[in-house]
């Protein structure tokens, strides 16, 4: 079973290596800390529950950010090891829980114009695009489109799955 908790700066030794593997352009370890110790920041770890150590057993992670009435998704990634298990969906739903229960109204993040899997999971969350950003990730030597996307967390079905 997989159980998703806070995530501490010790994490970082395994969230900062699965996040490189994840994106074309990593974030370092310090780019973490520096997030985690800002206001309004909240990481969330998924990890079985039934390893000898859930501690060390990192499935994947969300950084959100909460502000006044609305919050975004920093980053969020899954072990590919673990992908089509619906760990991405457990996580979007507790930070989406979390974000609603300190008084934010939407939860907005960013996810690149090719990545349908990503797309289809925001989607069937109840996200709609709200904007498009050009050339906002790197591919290779070039670049692709970002999509803003929107979940108004009071209206949505995401909750009552909980």
């Amino acid at each position: 079973m997989i159980g998703i908790g806070p995530g501490l700066a010790r994490d970082l030794v395994r969230i900062v290596p699965l996040h490189s593997v994840s994106f074309e352009v990593p974030w370092t370890h310090e780019a973490f800390e520096s997030l985690m110790t800002s206001p309004g920041v909240l990481l969330l770890k998924a990890f079985d529950e039934a390893a000898s150590d859930p501690e060390d057993d990192l499935k994947g992670f969300v950084l959100v950010r909460i502000v006044a009435d609305e919050a975004e998704i920093l980053s969020i990634a899954v072990d590919p090891q673990h992908y089509g298990k619906r760990i991405g969906e457990q996580l979007m739903q507790t930070a989406a829980a979390h974000a609603l229960g300190l008084g934010a109204m939407s939860l907005f993040l960013e996810v690149a114009e090719d990545n349908a899997s990503a797309r289809r999971l925001y989607e069937r969350l109840g996200f709609e695009t709200v904007g498009r950003r050009p050339d906002y990730y790197t591919r290779g030597k070039g670049r692709i489109a970002g999509l803003s996307m929107r979940l108004d967390l009071p209206k949505t079905l995401i909750l009552k799955r909980l």
